[in-house]
């Protein structure tokens, strides 16, 4: 991701995907700190922050959009809820 982010520059970028970490649980798994302080530090901020995948036993945060347009206003986000 750095080094993409190297080459475009800062321009519009959107990052989505299922990214297997589980986001809720930054503070309690150090490579989940490790990747958002990485994004953040590249200046992509999350544009989900509630769970997308929730079963009976637990509720994660693992699809993900991050951007490095906070201001900017592209519409509505739809998740759709794939099982």
């Amino acid at each position: 991701i750095e080094k993409m982010y190297t080459k475009i520059g800062q321009k519009d970028i959107f990052i989505c995907g299922d990214f297997n970490i589980d986001l809720m649980k930054s503070k309690l798994h150090k490579h989940t700190e490790d990747f958002l302080d990485m994004m953040y530090s590249l200046f992509l901020f999350q544009k989900i922050t509630r769970p997308t995948r929730i079963t009976a036993q637990c509720a994660t945060l693992i699809d993900n959009i991050f951007t490095i347009c906070v201001e900017k206003k592209y519409g509505r986000w739809h998740t759709n809820k794939l099982y």
